[in-house]
């Protein structure tokens, strides 16, 4: 005959440790997004809360506004100068690596920018990679299972 409070208490047991679990996860994807919505907040980012509707209205989204940026070399005499005035003279594409911060004095990052010609008497300037310098590097790894036989 089965002893139904130990099956009660086993069934009560096992849905509590389901339960333990799910919130685990559930705490620890949302922390993620918690950090990554703080600091939107603190950059003065509005973070989008809300997925879309399908009856929602449509919005236009603007593209962002074109920044600006100046570098000079502070000594014209410099190898590194006289490369650049020289590419610049014969046309030729450049990529200048440019190192800064956020406004908090962190998270450095580092952005390569490409100048190049176009036509006879203009330049395009695109930006064609970006490098976070503090954070930890996130690489996926494939999961190498062994089996045994």
């Amino acid at each position: 005959m089965a002893d139904w409070t130990t099956i009660s208490a086993l069934a009560t047991a096992g849905g509590t440790l389901v339960l333990a679990a799910a919130t685990f996860v559930s705490v620890r994807s949302t922390h993620e997004s918690t950090r990554i919505t703080e600091r939107a907040l603190l950059a003065a980012i509005r973070p989008l809360l809300l997925t879309p509707r399908l009856d929602d209205p449509p919005q236009k989204v603007p593209f962002m506004e074109p920044g600006y940026w100046q570098g000079a070399f502070r000594d014209s005499e410099v190898g590194d100068c006289c490369r650049a005035r020289d590419a610049i003279a014969a046309r030729e594409s450049l990529y200048i690596d440019v190192l800064y911060g956020d406004y908090e004095g962190g998270q450095r990052t580092l952005s390569r920018f490409a100048l190049v010609p176009m036509g006879d008497d203009a330049w395009i300037t695109q930006v064609s990679r970006h490098w976070n310098v503090d954070r930890p590097i996130r690489v996926s790894r494939p999961r190498v299972r062994f089996a045994r036989h």
